[in-house]
């Protein structure tokens, strides 16, 4: 059984290492039939060739592993193929929000660091720069699926995130190694939080919602232990 809180709490500092977890995720959340599909090198080559830049390690090794598997590269907010990159304000744009409400990349300045930050912006504000969102990368892709599996699950539960609810659940459990960051849609408000028990993993947007999951053979709904009401269905 993978242990949520424990699998979570330090995240490995090497991308290698951040990809093994992210295998562990997928497997705990989708079953060991889970199969890889990945790029091919000549995709990469392909892409690079056509944006004039590298596609930074973390990425690169990411897309060999699972790029050709949709449901992983997301549907709520798709990181893109090697052929749907592209370069914006010298920013290679590698993932959007689905009615591309928000936009994710990496500076092109800054492709070739082992483990490269990641920037975001609101393309439909006027006047709207990149700001910073993640300091790594492949912090940024392991929570790209995570966020996939947790929306995709039949587990998946979400509720109105208000202060008693967000209170209770800090309290009562473990903080995730994934840092807190920028709530794309709440920039100016509180961030993105997360939080597991043994067996369940929370999410915590800003003020906006509290979304809950649990791997094959747990069950979300544990979580009504600390916050008993105000939860629906997320396939409801």
């Amino acid at each position: 059984m993978f242990d949520v809180a424990a699998q979570l709490a330090v995240l490995p500092s090497s991308a290698d290492e951040m990809l093994r977890l992210l295998q562990g995720a997928v497997r705990a959340w989708r079953g060991e039939a889970a199969g890889w599909a990945g790029c091919t090198p000549e995709e990469l080559t392909a892409a690079q060739e056509r944006l004039g830049v590298q596609i930074p390690g973390p990425l690169e090794g990411f897309l060999f592993l699972c790029g050709g598997r949709e449901e992983l590269m997301g549907f709520q907010d798709p990181l893109l193929p090697p052929g749907g990159m592209r370069i914006e304000d010298d920013v290679l744009v590698i993932q959007e929000e689905n009615q591309r409400c928000a936009l994710w990349g990496v500076s092109v300045q800054r492709l070739g660091e082992p483990d490269p930050p990641v920037v975001f912006k609101d393309p439909n504000r006027a006047g709207g720069d990149w700001q910073p969102y993640q300091d790594r990368l492949s912090v940024h892709l392991l929570e790209a699926v995570l966020n996939e599996l947790m929306i995709s699950s039949e587990s998946c539960i979400f509720r109105e995130a208000n202060e008693n609810a967000i209170e209770e659940l800090t309290h009562s459990l473990n903080p995730v190694g994934i840092p807190e960051h920028v709530f794309w849609a709440e920039p100016e408000g509180p961030g993105v939080k997360w939080l597991a028990g043994a067996k369940f993993l929370v999410r915590i947007d800003g003020n906006s919602i509290v979304w809950a999951s649990a791997p094959l053979g747990g069950e979300a709904r544990d979580v009504l232990n600390i916050v008993p009401e105000g939860w629906d269905r997320a396939d409801s």
